[in-house]
């Protein structure tokens, strides 16, 4: 998938799933599974959310610029992604973190 379908895939999942893009979190993670968990105490049968590989972790940062500095989502640019490139999108809830 290219930058383009990831962009256009996170778009349709925050379209399908409502909320304005200011109540979805996107971040950036080599262990997204346990970043959701752990970190921002995801539930993972309630809370909505995607998880998408990006090609390289330069193209996992651009989307995630793109979301948050064009789009308005809620997210953390320059985070600790070393190399990381998988990209996350969930819709934040009462028991998430933010």
């Amino acid at each position: 998938m290219d930058k383009n379908q990831i962009i256009e895939k996170i778009s349709e999942h925050i379209r399908t799933r409502g909320g304005l893009p200011g109540k979805w979190y996107l971040g950036i993670s080599q262990y997204p599974e346990g970043r959701l968990l752990v970190d921002h105490q995801l539930d993972m049968e309630k809370d909505k959310f995607i998880l998408i590989p990006a090609n390289s972790a330069q193209e996992a940062n651009e989307i995630l610029d793109y979301f948050v500095n064009w789009i308005g989502t809620d997210g953390r640019l320059g985070g600790e992604n070393h190399g990381a490139r998988k990209i996350y999108a969930y819709k934040k809830s009462e028991g998430t973190n933010p």
